[in-house]
């Protein structure tokens, strides 16, 4: 055992830590919201809603405008 150092040869590639370790916090209260919505109404039931880019995009603004 010497005292050698290691290599990593990683520069260049994307940094996931920054993500799933700095994010959490944030992913968690995705999560959150997410399964509010799921208990309101249905799993992933927003995806099939009837007309659903013209509703949620009333609903954008219904929400930025109040």
């Amino acid at each position: 055992m010497g005292t050698e150092k290691g290599v990593k040869l990683d520069d260049g590639k994307i940094r996931l830590g920054l993500v799933l370790g700095g994010f959490a916090k944030g992913l968690k209260e995705v999560g959150c919201i997410g399964t509010f919505g799921a208990n309101k109404y249905c799993d992933n039931g927003w995806q099939t809603v009837d007309n659903g880019v013209k509703r949620y995009t009333d609903a954008l603004f219904r929400h930025l405008f109040a």
